[in-house]
């Protein structure tokens, strides 16, 4: 089925990466002020996963991996999104043990990173990036939070590899936007 046009209003695809609150909290109000036509989450991504799902110049991909582990954030799904060029890698709550599966099975390089688990020490392994290679990370997370995210030895690290890093604790919500083939970040400041 294609993946667009829908009408305003509706999403084709709500990807839920893995249930923790912080992940899936707002599910029921995106139901009820949304047309959602799929939602796809650990118990049904076995009809979604390993194919390329693609509208004009947007297209993303669910990697084939185990959802058993007993860590919720090791059953996190793990997204490729394809936009004009641009290869991100969305890794929801993944830590070390989820990397490691995920490098066992593929071999990709990236442009943009989606950082495992708000930038946590459990994420972001050398080898992990290494392999993966990223030009710019971007990490999401709360301003103040209890867990202290990110920390600063992932934040080391990602320098050490020469990654931008962009940080929505610092610089607010972040926007990239795709027009005619040119790329524009935007924020909006906490």
């Amino acid at each position: 089925r294609p993946l667009c046009p829908l009408p305003l209003g509706s999403l084709f695809y709500l990807i839920v990466s893995h249930f923790h609150s912080d992940h899936y909290g707002e599910t029921q109000d995106m139901y009820q002020n949304l047309n959602i036509e799929n939602l796809i989450t650990k118990e049904n991504v076995d009809n979604f996963d390993s194919s390329l799902i693609s509208c004009g110049s947007l297209s993303f991909y669910i990697y084939d991996l185990s959802y058993k582990a007993e860590n919720e954030n090791n059953n996190s799904m793990v997204v490729s999104v394809f936009i004009e060029g641009k290869h991100y890698l969305f890794m929801g709550d993944s830590e070390f043990e989820r990397e490691t599966e995920f490098l066992d099975l593929y071999n990709i390089d990236v442009d943009y990173l989606k950082v495992g688990h708000h930038g946590s020490i459990t994420s972001s392994s050398q080898t992990f990036l290494k392999a993966i290679n990223p030009e710019q990370a971007f990490i999401m997370v709360h301003r103040d939070n209890r867990h202290r995210h990110p920390d600063t030895v992932v934040i080391e690290r990602l320098l050490a590899n020469d990654i931008v890093i962009y940080r929505t604790d610092t610089m607010g919500s972040i926007e990239v936007t795709y027009v005619f083939g040119n790329e524009t970040k935007k924020y909006y400041r906490p």
